[in-house]
């Protein structure tokens, strides 16, 4: 695991649970039981040191996992809270980078050609959901899974470009200054794999979670 996430404090800087980034929490309010509470404007956490951080470079085998529950589900797109980016980068060269909710689906770009692949759950507001997308090895395969289980949907079967299956991040939260794709809501854990979960640890995880969350 390269990079783990559970942001629970009112502090300005955190570190991830690696103890490898700093983690800062200025652009960020918080909600009443300390959980990190993006407003939908221009909040978002800022992982390191203000630079794009680069897991993983083209041919995936990635894991990226989140618990978010949504004041406002993103619709239908508008660039500047929908889609709703769980996680964003300064440069956009990767798939990766449009791990999103767009039509109150889970969401993902293919960039070229250029076209959006979507889950099969319509997400609602106040619920908290476990999100996670894997990139296979070889990069032209990825799976959603929300709340454990694999999503169906048009992404699933569906044959991505490998040349943009890298993972660059840098905000949690946000897409960028260009497409700020802000969530309105709550996002209180971010984990980030150097490789892909199977199906089964990702359900392990879920039922790990369901003692921390009204899923």
């Amino acid at each position: 695991m390269l990079f783990r996430s559970n942001i629970r404090s009112s502090a300005n800087s955190l570190i991830d649970l690696t103890r490898t980034y700093n983690i800062n929490t200025a652009n960020v309010s918080y909600d009443s039981q300390a959980q990190v509470d993006f407003d939908g404007t221009g909040d978002h956490l800022l992982l390191g040191d203000g630079s794009d951080i680069t897991f993983k470079s083209n041919g995936g085998n990635w894991t990226v996992e989140s618990i978010v529950k949504y004041d406002s589900v993103p619709a239908g797109y508008n660039n500047s809270t929908s889609p709703g980016n769980f996680i964003g980068a300064s440069g956009i060269s990767y798939n990766s980078w449009y791990w999103s909710v767009l039509n109150s689906k889970l969401a993902l770009w293919n960039m070229s050609p250029g076209v959006w692949k979507y889950g099969s759950t319509t997400l609602v507001a106040d619920r908290y959901y476990h999100a996670v997308l894997v990139c296979e090895t070889g990069g032209t395969t990825y799976r959603m899974y929300l709340n454990g289980v694999e999503e169906g949907g048009t992404h699933s079967g569906y044959s991505f470009n490998a040349s943009y299956s890298g993972l660059k991040i840098q905000y949690i939260g946000r897409g960028n200054s260009g497409n700020p794709r802000a969530v309105n809501g709550k996002i209180p854990v971010t984990r980030v794999y150097d490789r892909a979960l199977n199906a089964s640890e990702i359900l392990q995880n879920f039922k790990a979670f369901k003692k921390r969350f009204d899923f």
